[in-house]
């Protein structure tokens, strides 16, 4: 199963139709990632908020972080996963990112959501 990546506001996306071309094509984009410090990313939220049988639309926000925990930025998004056959994933993915000072205003506050 492929996927797609469609930025937030932009006519362009990507699409990889296996897994070893999204390794590949990824492999530029973790250089820069790591470059800025990125060591790991957490979800802030994860929400259903649509499905049926073969499909599910998440709602979800998720943080970069550095090897010290402070946040490098906060995305929102959206996911499409689908299942064909006995396999599920990921079609498409939409979403944008926003500066932690920003940000830390929306992150709700509950058990195990870190605002620093």
């Amino acid at each position: 199963m492929g996927a797609t990546a469609l930025a937030a506001g932009s006519r362009f996306g990507s699409h990889w139709p296996d897994r070893d071309d999204y390794v590949k094509r990824s492999e530029p984009e973790l250089a820069t990632l790591l470059a800025t410090g990125w060591r790991r990313s957490v979800w802030d939220t994860v929400e259903v908020i649509q499905a049926v049988t073969d499909q599910v639309h998440v709602r979800t926000r998720f943080a970069r972080l550095d090897a010290f925990g402070a946040r490098l930025a906060v995305f929102d998004s959206i996911y499409v996963l689908t299942r064909q056959g006995a396999r599920w994933g990921t079609i498409i993915r939409s979403g944008f990112g926003m500066t932690p000072a920003r940000a830390v205003a929306h992150v709700p506050a509950r058990a195990g959501v870190s605002r620093a």
